[in-house]
């Protein structure tokens, strides 16, 4: 009898807490600054189709990953703070935003289905994480990108695009600002490099 008064005591205990009887920390949730790139000076494409970000492993899911710099290849989700949305939704909408904003081309599609476009964009985000040292962190982003023209006399190409923002504060959101600066610097690498390769 004394046994069973014990667990209905603590029970009682464990639903007190789960109905607001403790301080449980709440999820936050984050999202990338729109990207936005000067236009450029002429349109050279009638078309651009820009095709979903490719990603594997972690980067499938909303979690924001960090590592150590004493041990990079172990990679560690935080706890209660997520990706409003997963990495590769967000690096493929940077991506629309900054060939959009360009004025690059007088059309940009996301769609696979699209016909016919001057150039497809295909990527693969290869890293998308925060690395703490002793006494500050920085954010990596790391994507590649090869590129396939409807015009077969103007080659295909690829290349890996990867900056570094280190930050001296370690609170999250300086880290989300760095993401969001760290993407928009790759983008805009990609629309220096496609007028340069055009």
């Amino acid at each position: 009898m004394y046994r069973m008064l014990l667990i209905f005591s603590a029970s009682l205990t464990l639903m007190a807490c789960s109905l607001g009887g403790g301080n449980l920390p709440s999820d936050h949730f984050y999202r990338l600054t729109p990207v936005q790139i000067q236009p450029v000076d002429s349109v050279l494409f009638d078309q651009i189709q820009v095709r979903p970000v490719n990603v594997s492993g972690l980067l499938h899911d909303r979690a924001i990953l960090y590592s150590n710099a004493s041990s990079p290849l172990e990679l560690k989700p935080y706890h209660y703070h997520y990706w409003a949305d997963s990495p590769a939704y967000l690096l493929h909408q940077a991506l629309y935003q900054g060939i959009n904003s360009s004025q690059l081309s007088t059309l940009v599609s996301r769609s696979t289905t699209q016909s016919a476009p001057d150039l497809v964009i295909n990527s693969r985000l290869l890293h998308f994480e925060r690395r703490f040292s002793s006494s500050s962190s920085t954010v990596i982003v790391e994507l590649e990108v090869w590129l396939d023209y409807a015009d077969k006399a103007v080659p295909s190409w690829s290349k890996v695009y990867r900056v570094e923002l280190q930050q001296q504060q370690q609170a999250i959101y300086s880290a989300i600002e760095s993401f969001s600066l760290a993407t928009q610097e790759i983008v805009q690498q990609l629309i220096n490099d496609l007028l340069y390769k055009k």
